[in-house]
């Protein structure tokens, strides 16, 4: 393929992943870059993985539980966004989308308003697509 990068994809549940990949087998002729899924928690998982060169992080409706009493299956907490700090590079991008506009608001304040220090708003991307989030991690987050 002529892409610089391969997308990993990790999902919590086995038959999502086995659909994704039987996916990626029947349209490899027609993909750009390898792809591939693997079944994990990413909130457990995502640093024992060790990815090497990790570029962007998509992560895609992550939090289907929008009530109150659900609140404690939230993938998005602030030690997973502290994970994710960790595992992006200086620059590396994270991308975040959900259809429930609370929800987003909730993640857009984690994420920008308590890692501050480590991720900042592309503003350019955010004009252009709206009310999704994508942010990338600035200079001062990773200790070489």
């Amino acid at each position: 393929s002529g892409s610089k990068y391969n997308l990993l994809g990790i999902e919590i549940f086995d038959i999502l992943v086995n659909a994704a990949n039987e996916w990626v087998k029947a349209n490899k002729a027609i993909l750009t870059r390898k792809a591939h899924f693997i079944s994990c928690n990413a909130n457990v998982s995502l640093k024992s993985l060790c990815l090497p060169n990790v570029q962007a992080i998509c992560i895609q409706f992550p939090d289907p539980w929008s009530s109150a009493r659900h609140v404690n299956r939230r993938v998005m907490t602030p030690d997973f966004v502290q994970l994710l700090a960790e595992v992006l590079p200086v620059k590396g991008e994270l991308f975040v989308c959900t259809d429930i506009k609370s929800l987003a608001e909730e993640m857009y304040d984690l994420v920008i308003q308590c890692f501050s220090n480590v991720f900042e708003l592309d503003t350019n991307t955010y004009d252009r697509v709206g009310e999704k989030i994508h942010a990338t991690t600035i200079d001062d987050n990773v200790d070489d």
